[in-house]
């Protein structure tokens, strides 16, 4: 039943946004009655959340066990097989018009492991360049990676996590002089 929710609320959301959504529509889309979605859920919104925290999930164990000082090609490769596993809802949280917060709660703790990680490495550098550092790369890695989902997933993940690792080190290598 979750699933078949699951995946008429992406379909509802191809059309228009989460807040227009209602339970009625949903539940039509869904073929199911009322009160087996109010069984699991209390609104659609509960729904998306669900999904988000799913990813924002697998993505904190993907940082905490693949972001390193000299090279995020393998935490890349990892974060795009989940984007591509969870592609329908990936598109909506990385759309330029999405009303999700689930991007943002995925740079910050991208931002969180970054920094214990740089520390731990040792590097010297005051917040303030890490901070810039942190920003360029992250943005770079969001609109490449939405770039990627908005264009179907044409590029293979391994080459993404070769190209994003490499603007990424490249980038902080002319930062820090």
């Amino acid at each position: 039943t979750k699933k078949i929710l699951k995946d008429a609320l992406l379909s509802l959301m191809e059309e228009k946004s989460i807040n227009k959504i209602t339970p009625t529509e949903l539940c039509r889309r869904a073929n199911i009655n009322r009160n087996t979605f109010y069984s699991h859920y209390r609104a659609p919104e509960d729904i998306l959340h669900e999904m988000e925290d799913e990813i924002l999930k697998d993505l904190t164990l993907a940082f905490e066990e693949h972001f390193h000082y000299h090279t995020i090609e393998e935490l890349v490769r990892q974060s795009c097989t989940i984007f591509h596993r969870n592609a329908d809802i990936c598109r909506i949280i990385f759309s330029v018009n999405s009303e999700s917060d689930s991007l943002l709660r995925i740079v910050r703790m991208a931002n969180n492991t970054a920094y214990t990680e740089w520390r731990r490495a040792g590097l010297k550098a005051p917040d303030s360049k890490l901070e810039q550092i942190f920003q360029y790369c992250s943005g770079g890695c969001v609109s490449a990676v939405r770039n990627w989902l908005e264009n179907d997933m044409k590029e293979d993940i391994d080459e993404m996590a070769r190209q994003l690792d490499a603007a990424c080190r490249a980038a902080m290598a002319a930062m820090m002089k």
